[in-house]
């Protein structure tokens, strides 16, 4: 469905219409224009989010990265005794402590 409005353009906008567009052909290109303009501000917001996300969890990632590749060559960091209580640790979990009786 479509609606005929009236707006105001700039002459300089005018004439990069006429370039653009053939006589007839206005509206659709215009519809096009405010289309891709929506969706490319949608998908920049969406890029400026992840990158702020990115930067507010780097170095909880490194740190989740670095404790991977202890665990992977079987090294226990921290106050922990298995490599089992650091993993559950690292996931939020609270570890249990498993001692031995001596």
């Amino acid at each position: 469905m479509s609606k005929r409005i009236q707006i105001i353009l700039q002459d300089t906008t005018m004439s990069i219409l006429d370039r653009v567009a053939k006589k007839g052909t206005r509206s659709r290109c215009i519809d096009q224009a405010v289309r891709h303009f929506a969706e490319s501000k949608g998908s920049k917001s969406l890029r400026n989010q992840l990158k702020a996300a990115y930067k507010a969890n780097a170095k909880r990632d490194l740190a989740i990265a670095e404790g991977m590749e202890d665990i992977r060559k079987g090294h226990v960091r921290g106050p922990f005794n298995t490599v089992r209580e650091m993993i559950d640790s690292m996931k939020g979990r609270k570890y249990r402590t498993i001692r031995k009786a001596s």
